[in-house]
């Protein structure tokens, strides 16, 4: 009796193996991160996975920034590897119904330029006209909105406006949504460590935090209390004017621009990465 399931389950899977080949895949799951996105997604291989678990895999993803916007990089999100947990009898029926999304070193590159535009916010679509219904579009975000995991990423955040750089290398964070049945509501539980943490302008470093050990990790929690006040930075934001080094701390004078507008570039940065910016 348990012959006859098990025997169909590993006919479904060598279905799948054998019937999502890579360029069906690219047609199935690339049109959805771009309209997820509203950027261009080139990927360099994809491949339906069995083990350890049934998924989909794509090697050398690369996402777009928006072009003519004036950004100085080309690409907005890159990484090593993307691993989806998928559902298999949904993608089946040509329906992507993710568990997780594991990202593997990935390197995101957030920038705001001279003029204000900001390459994280407003995803409206480079062309004009409606991409598709509101419920098309839900469920193309939905893609993004799953049980997500980030390893050994890189993440720098560059404000040309206000002249100030935030980057963080060796970050590993995961964030799992959950909601209970019939509500709309759900609930975010995240966790967040660097190995480095750094803080400056476009030109110099002012502080660099590396943490040389899995104790010494700056939690999410120990991450904010550096942003709110890091040391030789004042409690209303102003920029630091010392350089941390590994054998002492040396000072240097502060840059000669306004310091209303660099320590709101620092609060920006800040609330930005943290997720407390409400804009």
């Amino acid at each position: 009796m348990l012959a006859i399931p098990v025997g169909l389950v590993f006919a479904a899977v060598v279905f799948a193996k054998l019937y999502f080949t890579s360029d069906r895949l690219k047609a199935l799951i690339i049109p959805r991160i771009e309209q997820s996105t509203h950027r261009e997604v080139a990927v360099r291989d994809i491949s339906f996975t069995i083990l350890p678990s049934l998924g989909v895999s794509i090697e050398g993803l690369n996402i777009s920034n928006q072009k003519n916007r004036g950004f100085e990089r080309e690409e907005f999100l890159s990484l090593d590897h993307l691993t989806l947990d998928v559902r298999i009898l949904p993608l089946l029926s040509s329906r992507v119904d993710i568990n997780q999304i594991v990202l593997d070193r990935p390197v995101i590159y957030l920038e705001v330029t001279k003029d204000g535009v900001k390459n994280f916010s407003g995803n409206e679509p480079e062309t004009g006209g409606p991409t598709g219904t509101s419920q098309e579009r839900g469920q193309a975000g939905a893609l993004l909105l799953s049980d997500l995991e980030i390893k050994d990423g890189e993440l720098t955040y560059t404000d040309r406006k206000f002249d100030s750089r935030i980057a963080m290398n060796g970050l590993n964070a995961t964030l799992r949504a959950a909601s209970k049945p019939g509500e709309n509501a759900f609930r975010l539980d995240e966790t967040a460590s660097i190995d480095k943490f750094s803080y400056g302008t476009l030109s110099s470093w002012y502080i660099t935090d590396q943490y040389r050990n899995q104790s010494e990790r700056g939690s999410a929690d120990s991450l904010r209390e550096r942003l709110e006040a890091p040391t030789g930075v004042q409690r209303d934001g102003h920029p630091p004017c010392v350089q941390r080094r590994a054998d002492d701390t040396a000072s240097i004078p502060c840059p000669g621009r306004d310091a209303q507008e660099s320590g709101r570039s620092f609060r920006n940065g800040r609330d930005r990465i943290l997720g407390d910016d409400e804009g």
